[in-house]
């Protein structure tokens, strides 16, 4: 039965509210005769932290104003329904205050959400200064009422209405305060959103319950047997593994339909048994048997059969179904930022590797992207719709390796889950899976490695069954691994088995005008992110850029960028705040780099022109057109000057009219 949890700060509210849930209860049946009214549990919390919907097993939880807010980050996949404060709940407040001394003064109403239209309204019919101040639904600590009650303050405000956490700071600071209650227009509104809510999220919560148990235990061949090992019941999928004619299997012992020496050994066991492996001629069968009980007397037994790689087919569909793990590449090619003939002849490569199966070795410094080339190559291959595993061997502590690469039996080790646990390669089975600094595997665990990838197979501790599976792996590392074959720290035919195909991508210091173009991107997205404003980079800042030599490579950059979005104020990031960051030399004319690009074509069309024109628009302005000072700036003589003004159509009255 579905449920909806309602919470409230305070023993009167709870009583107010259970008022008004009988009441709304009543009117709901009266208007909706069919439906069932989903019971209402209120709870009494005043912090988010402290709700538990798992124990209520709540589809819906329903809350105001801040408590909401938080409620909604901490379980993003529960609906929160949130109380919506009205006109009638601000006006309220509002004459509570003006009855306590507060008539002339204005008030702020602080953590009430989006309540322009309610707060217009009540100012025009009680002649009353409001302002609202608030989280803008993005709380920045549990504390948060109380700092804007601080910000209220600081900005002259003696009145204030809200929640029962801020009425208790104003109160015990000596300030007036008001609690805006939610009437009853504010409840019944929230009441009838979650009821539909709720209804529906239960159906849906009950179909997806329904869709696991189906996949993970109806499994395609089902045999039900007597006591007697005769078959009763067979379907036609059973008959198509075992390749027989269920019509004419009623009644015959099971060992002569299957004499298989394993199977004779599990079907004489008095006990249950899942997920058992036995070959059936060139197939692998999974065998499941339980038995089959009225009461306490036993009837037979149910016994499920299912080809192997169809049950790992399964297992995939119910992962990507249910999305508990997001085993999923993010990435694409295209969000690839660069325009570099070396880039793109490395985007090629991958590309090709990406059709074809064979193990890859990507190699690059740290922050290239190798990660996102992997992914990419797993988005572009055949195995897109299949689990892509990313696995950071350098962040795994080595008594752990093992168990996370291949998984284990519950209850196989000290501190290991009852119900055991898949490893990398099983979750990764049917996909890819991305071993990132795979020089880190210690060389224990590189010949059990070396084996998955030439048997197919894995076998989990504490476990005697061998589970195959199916894996493209591609690897990556910013050693280079022959030194540490020479070494005898990284096996050769392991080194040769991972490396069938190897991609160099290039360092950023190699790519030229990509600078640029990842820079405007960073930027932007930490403009919108940080600034709310539009920032961008001058044509000197620009120049910096390109000087630096990025031994961090893209990472280095994004951490710049940022650094500099965060630290802007005028809209523009001048030369200096890079230099600052970057510790370059601000004196000194420095050439720039020149570097290949594929013609005139492409995001890449004239980077290295744009900011060289830039540049020497900026000289002139700063030099007053003197061409000598200018060209000296620039590090040039003045005929270089003046036929790269030629070249870019500059004039000095072009320059004044800028």
């Amino acid at each position: 039965m579905a449920k909806i949890l309602y919470v409230v700060p305070s023993e009167k509210l709870k009583r107010d509210l259970s008022r008004s849930i009988l009441e709304h209860r009543r009117y709901y049946n009266l208007i909706y005769p069919k439906r069932e009214y989903i019971d209402v549990d209120v709870t009494i919390r005043t912090s988010a932290d402290l709700v538990d919907y798992e124990e209520c097993n709540a589809d819906v939880i329903v809350a105001r104003g801040l408590l909401a807010t938080i409620l909604k980050k901490m379980h993003p996949s529960i609906p929160v329904v949130e109380a919506p404060v009205t006109m009638t709940d601000i006006m309220g407040a509002v004459m509570d205050l003006q009855k306590t001394g507060a008539e002339k003064v204005p008030i702020a109403l602080i953590g009430l959400g989006m309540v322009f239209h309610q707060v217009k309204a009540v100012e025009e019919l009680l002649d009353v200064e409001l302002v609202t101040i608030d989280y803008l639904h993005q709380p920045r600590s549990p504390d948060i009422i109380k700092e804007l009650l601080d910000e209220a303050v600081s900005r002259g405000f003696r009145a204030f209405a809200g929640g029962a956490t801020l009425v208790r700071h104003a109160v015990e600071r000596g300030y007036l305060a008001a609690f805006v209650d939610s009437g009853d227009e504010s409840k019944w509104l929230a009441l009838n959103e979650a009821q539909h809510i709720a209804a529906t999220r239960r159906r849906e919560r009950e179909r997806s319950v329904r869709y696991e148990t189906i996949l993970n235990h109806s499994l395609e061949g089902i045999i039900t047997t007597d006591t007697e090992k005769r078959i009763i019941q067979i379907n036609s999928a059973a008959g198509r593994i075992l390749g027989v004619d269920p019509a004419d299997a009623g009644g015959i012992r099971i060992e002569k339909l299957i004499p298989e020496p394993k199977f004779m050994f599990l079907l004489g066991k008095d006990r249950d048994y899942v997920n058992e492996i036995f070959k059936l001629g060139r197939k692998r069968i999974v065998l499941n048997k339980v038995s089959a009980s009225l009461g306490k007397e036993n009837i037979g037994s149910v016994i499920t059969f299912q080809d192997a790689s169809n049950v790992q087919s399964a297992e995939i569909k119910i992962r990507s179904e249910l999305h508990r793990r997001g085993l999923v590449a993010k990435y694409s090619f295209a969000d690839i930022i660069g325009a570099s003939l070396v880039l793109e002849r490395a985007i090629e490569t991958a590309r090709t590797f990406a059709r074809v199966p064979s193990n890859v070795l990507l190699v690059g410094e740290t922050g290239t992207g190798k990660e996102l080339f992997a992914q990419s190559m797993h988005i572009e291959s055949p195995r897109k719709d299949a689990p892509f595993v990313a696995v950071n061997c350098a962040a795994i502590p080595e008594n752990l390796m093992e168990s996370e690469f291949f998984g284990y039996k519950g209850g196989a080790f000290t501190g290991a889950s009852k119900e055991g646990r898949m490893g990398f390669f099983e979750l990764a089975h049917g996909g890819t899976i991305f071993l990132d600094e795979v020089s880190e595997i210690p060389l224990k665990l590189q010949s059990k490695l070396l084996r998955v990838i030439q048997e197919g197979e894995i076998m989990r501790i504490g476990h005697d069954k061998i589970i195959p599976v199916n894996v493209r792996i591609i690897c990556a590392s910013n050693r280079d691994l022959k030194p540490l074959v020479r070494e005898g720290l990284f096996r050769e035919d392991l080194f040769y088995r991972l490396a069938v195909l190897q991609l160099r991508l290039p360092p950023l210091r190699e790519r030229g005008e990509d600078i640029i173009l990842l820079a405007r991107h960073f930027v932007g997205q930490y403009s919108s992110i940080f600034a709310n404003r539009s920032v961008g980079l001058s044509p000197q800042a620009k120049r910096r850029l390109m000087e630096y030599p990025w031994d961090g490579n893209i990472r280095e950059l994004r951490n710049i960028c940022e650094q500099l979005v965060v630290l802007n104020k005028s809209g523009s990031i001048g030369p200096k705040e890079v230099a600052t960051l970057l510790a370059l030399e601000m004196t000194g004319p420095v050439s720039l780099p020149q570097v290949k690009t594929r013609g005139a074509s492409g995001p890449a069309k004239g980077i290295l022109q744009e900011v060289e024109r830039d540049l020497i628009i900026s000289s002139l302005e700063k030099n007053d057109f003197n061409k000598t000072r200018t060209a000296r700036t620039l590090g040039m003589n003045r005929s270089t000057l003046w036929r790269k003004m030629k070249e870019y159509g500059i004039s000095c009255d072009m320059v004044i009219e800028r």
